[in-house]
């Protein structure tokens, strides 16, 4: 697992407008800065649904680590199709920074805005699939478009920063489970091994 460094301890000891000076104001009056989401996958996303650390997943990642890639390639499409979509299981998405940089906020930023359109693991896996990001550019449209999102609607969801106090989720989380490695995987309060996971004890628990 790779150690997270600078920006979480940013996040944890940091006002949270001082995090959005790190993604970049957008300028404009009135932009609403308070709107929060989750990034959900399975039952909890679904309506009437009520989400819970008993069925709820927790996968902390960051797209750029090359041990998330293998382990996202290796977890998640099977536990999508044998769990997510046939139980009362939900996935929960739970990116760390790996730097400090506004396009690794901005990142994160993408994958609140790129999920309103539920096309958020497409674009996880098109962004883990990568493995790298052109942090000079940071060309998440270009990212958005590959996954058929419309393009008005991501960037304008971008600029407004609308997902900004979502952030504060990320660092409940983090503290909750004391977890600032990635990639790691919780349910109900215990780390499951990324490495063995078909083989895990877990199996048992969710069946």
């Amino acid at each position: 697992m790779e150690r997270i460094i600078i920006s979480l301890l940013l996040l944890v000891t940091l006002p949270l407008h001082l995090l959005a000076q790190s993604i970049g104001q957008s300028g404009e009056e009135g932009v609403e800065l308070s709107k929060t989401a989750k990034l959900v996958y399975g039952a909890a996303s679904q309506a009437g649904v009520e989400e819970s650390d008993k069925n709820t997943i927790y996968f902390f990642f960051n797209p750029q680590c090359g041990i998330v890639k293998k382990s996202f390639k290796r977890i998640i499409p099977r536990l999508k199709e044998e769990y997510l979509e046939n139980s009362s299981l939900s996935l929960e998405f739970v990116p760390l920074f790996l730097s400090d940089s506004k396009c690794e906020a901005k990142l994160t930023h993408s994958y609140y805005c790129i999920n309103e359109q539920g096309r958020l693991l497409p674009y996880l896996s098109l962004l883990i699939g990568q493995g790298s990001i052109d942090h000079d550019s940071c060309n998440l449209s270009y990212f958005a478009k590959l996954v058929g999102a419309d393009l008005e609607k991501f960037k304008s969801c971008q600029k407004e920063e609308r997902y900004l106090k979502s952030f504060e989720r990320i660092v409940e989380l983090a503290e909750k489970y004391e977890n600032y490695e990635v990639p790691t995987l919780i349910y109900r309060g215990e780390y499951l091994d990324t490495v063995d996971f078909w083989k895990s004890s877990y199996l048992k628990l969710v069946r």
